[in-house]
């Protein structure tokens, strides 16, 4: 209890003896303001030395800031290091990958130029091999058109003569022969013969037979048919001394200058080859009075 009253004491005795702190107005606040900022003639100066202390912490932060610091900018310097050296390697690989591109660039367009080479000769070869059947099959169609098929010949025309048994007619006429000389039957299907006359040596084209020939009435000739003594007539227009010669032969009354012609062309086909044509020309021969072969290829073919 003394103990208590004792502290209470001391308190209000250092209360009581403590000066009281009046509250400056503003007018002292303001002068002492306007003492403290001086002018540019008295300026003010603070005597002492201001020291800026610093705790222990914040020294402590600012050295783990720094080595921080320190540490990110040499992780950044190593990093820059890899990634030169990281980019060299890139670069070097690069290189090298536009040397490999190139080589195989080349060295492709080498492989297709060959190929191109190889293609253009198996093509040409491909080609010959073609042109080579494609004459093989020519040459064997033709074989087979040249020996089996039907030639049909006309041959053996040889004077005038006079139908006799006529009564009272006057019909010269001149015989000839036909035959297949080949390996299939023959089918004729037209015939122009005609007797004429021509000056120069130049026989008429003989005229398309409409009447029903003689070929016409049995066209079809077998292989080695032969058929003799086939009669063509002397058209009307040509004139006969009026004796007739030894055996009935008719002598025509012809110019210097003009001659009897006796032209037949027969179009015939076999059985599997078409197109065939044969021909055969004679002239009279003044001198003998007999019909002679006239012409060459022009007028005698078999086709």
């Amino acid at each position: 209890m003394r103990w208590f009253l004792f502290i209470l004491i001391f308190a209000f005795g250092n209360a009581w003896t403590t000066e009281p702190q009046h509250p400056q107005t503003n007018s002292r606040k303001q002068q002492a303001k306007n003492e403290q900022r001086g002018a540019e003639q008295s300026p003010v100066f603070i005597n002492g030395e201001v020291t800026v202390k610093k705790d222990k912490q914040e020294a402590e932060s600012d050295a783990n800031e720094r080595k921080l610091k320190a540490q990110v900018d040499a992780d950044l310097t190593r990093y820059t290091k890899y990634l030169a050296v990281f980019t060299f390697f890139v670069f070097v690989f690069t290189a090298f990958l536009w040397i490999a591109t190139y080589r195989l660039s080349r060295d492709a367009r080498k492989v297709s130029d060959r190929q191109g080479l190889e293609t253009a000769n198996a093509l040409a070869i491909a080609r010959d091999s073609a042109d080579a059947a494609k004459k093989a099959a020519d040459v064997a169609e033709r074989t087979l058109t040249d020996l089996e098929r039907p030639y049909i010949f006309a041959f053996g025309a040889f004077s005038l003569n006079v139908d006799q048994s006529v009564a009272g007619g006057f019909i010269p006429f001149v015989t000839y022969s036909v035959a297949n000389y080949g390996k299939t039957p023959g089918i004729v299907e037209g015939v122009f013969c005609e007797i004429s006359k021509g000056v120069d040596e130049t026989p008429e084209e003989p005229l398309f037979v409409e009447r029903v020939h003689w070929l016409l009435r049995a066209p079809i000739f077998a292989p080695g048919e032969r058929r003799d003594d086939l009669p063509e007539t002397v058209p009307s227009g040509i004139d006969f001394h009026p004796s007739v010669g030894f055996g009935g032969e008719q002598v025509p009354l012809l110019e210097l200058s003009e001659n009897l012609f006796f032209k037949i062309t027969i179009h015939y086909r076999g059985p599997i080859t078409t197109g065939h044509e044969t021909s055969a020309c004679w002239v009279l021969d003044k001198d003998t009075n007999r019909f002679v072969q006239f012409g060459g290829d022009e007028h005698n073919y078999t086709k």
